[in-house]
């Protein structure tokens, strides 16, 4: 008999991988969000998180799941959208997810699935109890066509139309969840809330039939920004098969110092490149969200600011501490395929830098900056593995890439620069001491000597504006619920929380308060006589002047507001025509 001194091992310890499955990192709002995104992945405009009586039910308006979607979803580990560019990423997060929600206590309940999908209405029970108790995940998923009274339930809630309901027992574990990032979200930061993580997807949220509004800061208009740039970053492989990363711009490719770099040589990793975007906007707000100001008017005492955008105030929770609620604004986000993932710091702009000074916070906080990028979801993914996106998208080590990092903190620093320089190229002249006088005030011996002003025209608003603002996606409208009357038990929805066609979400713009009646100005003691009008030259208003102001400069005001109205649409055009124009 012929020996060998090779022999092969290796195996699956299932009750060891089924015991592990609690320590992945999946906490109770990661395991929501998964769900969700796996709604989103099915092409749901509508997610629902209710409860009703002793069951808490997340319900979303998708695709359905078809029979053979069921085997695979529920196939550990399963690259399950290898060519498809979707949300998930290891093909355990949805797993993970209904058992971390199953969770009470130190025990497990089961969860349900019902769905319509290509094969009709079907429900899976996930035994979580049992699977934990006997350490066994194989063959333990039960699937079965959906009973007639599901079926009945079903209808109430969704229609005719295909979609998807989890229904799990409301633990105190599922209802401290609801408490804390729904009810009353105080003790959360911006980033971590359900609006900021999904913010730049076309789905209605809801919270008990309830829409939630979503945050996308990047999401505004050209003209809501003093600064708006995005940058094209390509993954070249160099030596060593090292990811190397380069600047694109205007055909040609550069490095972290913006040296010009031959790339013929080189290999492209992939043909979609990762886009750096950074902004600043032009309304501002303080620390209470009371007193918006223009960028062109900003305080000489930093009051909030500096940091903080006026859009933000309308998502803040003020009654955190100014540091702790505007730190994320420090971080550069990583989006991948539209979900915000985490925030990274940066080098040179770290949070604890922006309290040193005014300046230093518009920098560090003022100006936002986020990578995103879209990319297939097989597991061996390039980008994915460079950017640190681990298994279930919930674990990060907050680092970037070396070269990736340096590249963002050059474009940071140049964007700040510009937005300096924007600042200042609009601000206001010194007052002049001679406010009543018509003629234009002179130089004293003492003063270096000034040019004079001419009035000039304003000149339109550079960015393009739209006639109208973007509307939400057309919803799918559903049936009616049946009756009261016909409700059963064994599948209850609430009778309030069916999904109706969503109205579209409120503008994240501020509404224009209306303008008060103008009452008659009094005339000030001034040498001002009746005359044929012409322009005052140098400025219109003195940035210092009291009220009320001469004949003269209301009747240059009203005449410049009158030939330039069609470019006057929103607040933030006349508060820049009052900069630019009455300032200068």
């Amino acid at each position: 008999m012929e020996s060998t001194n090779e022999w092969t091992v290796g195996e699956f310890n299932e009750p060891g991988m089924v015991a592990n499955f609690e320590r992945q990192g999946m906490e109770n709002d990661l395991a929501l969000k998964e769900l969700i995104a796996n709604s989103i992945d099915a092409d749901a405009t509508i997610t629902d998180l209710y409860e009703y009586k002793d069951n808490v039910y997340l319900s979303d308006n998708g695709k359905g799941i078809s029979i053979k979607e069921n085997e695979h979803m529920f196939s550990a580990y399963r690259e399950n959208h290898g060519r498809e560019k979707k949300l998930g990423v290891s093909g355990i997060g949805g797993k993970l997810a209904t058992l971390t929600l199953s969770k009470d206590g130190n025990i497990y309940t089961d969860v349900e699935l019902h769905s319509n999908g290509a094969d009709g209405y079907l429900t899976t029970i996930i035994e979580w109890s049992t699977i934990m108790k006997d350490k066994k995940y194989a063959k333990r998923i039960k699937t079965r066509k959906m009973s007639d009274e599901n079926i009945e339930y079903f209808k109430s809630k969704l229609g005719e139309n295909t979609g998807t309901i989890y229904k799990f027992k409301k633990t105190e574990n599922i209802q401290r969840l609801m408490k804390y990032y729904f009810e009353d979200t105080s003790g959360l930061t911006l980033d971590k809330t359900f609006a900021y993580v999904f913010g730049k997807f076309p789905v209605d949220m809801r919270f008990n039939g309830v829409s939630i509004k979503k945050y996308n800061y990047f999401g505004g208009y050209n003209h809501e920004y003093i600064i708006n740039e995005e940058v094209e970053i390509y993954q070249f492989e160099g030596r060593n098969k090292k990811i190397e990363y380069y600047i694109h711009e205007d055909g040609k490719y550069y490095d972290k110092n913006y040296n010009k770099k031959d790339t013929t040589a080189k290999k492209r990793i992939i043909d979609e490149p990762i886009t750096l975007k950074i902004a600043c906007r032009n309304e501002r707000n303080n620390k209470k969200g009371d007193n918006k100001l223009s960028i062109y008017d900003l305080p000489d005492e930093d009051d909030g600011h500096y940091r903080i955008s006026d859009y933000d105030s309308q998502y803040l929770n003020f009654e955190k501490s100014y540091d702790e609620y505007t730190e994320c604004f420090a971080e550069t986000q990583i989006i991948r395929n539209n979900q915000s993932i985490t925030g990274v710091k940066i080098y040179g702009y770290k949070h604890t830098s922006s309290r040193g000074s005014k300046e230093s916070g518009l920098k560090i906080c003022g100006l936002r900056s986020e990578i995103s990028y879209e990319t297939i979801s097989e597991q061996s993914n390039i980008l994915d593995r460079e950017l640190g996106i681990q298994l279930n998208k919930n674990q990060h080590s907050k680092e970037l890439p070396k070269e990736l990092a340096s590249i963002i903190s050059h474009m940071r620093k140049k964007c700040y620069n510009e937005l300096i320089k924007k600042i200042k190229s609009s601000s206001p002249e010194p007052p002049s001491p001679e406010l009543s006088s018509p003629e234009p005030p002179s130089p004293e011996p003492s003063s270096p000597e000034q040019p004079s002003q001419e009035p000039s025209s304003p000149e339109p608003p550079s960015p393009e504006q739209p006639s109208q603002e973007p509307s939400s996606p057309e919803l799918s409208t559903h049936e009616p619920s049946t009756p009261e009357s016909s409700r059963h038990e064994a599948f209850p929805v609430s009778e309030p929380l069916r999904h109706e066609p969503s109205t579209p979400e409120p503008s994240t713009r501020p509404e224009e308060s209306p303008r008060p009646e103008e009452s008659p100005v009094p005339e000030p003691p001034t040498h001002e006589t009746e005359e044929t009008y012409s322009p005052i030259p140098g400025p219109i208003i003195q940035k210092h002047q009291k009220l009320p102001l001469s004949k003269k400069q209301l009747d240059e005001i009203i005449e410049k507001i009158t030939s330039n109205k069609d470019t006057l649409q929103y607040d933030s055009d006349l508060l820049s025509f009052y900069n630019k124009m009455c300032l200068n």
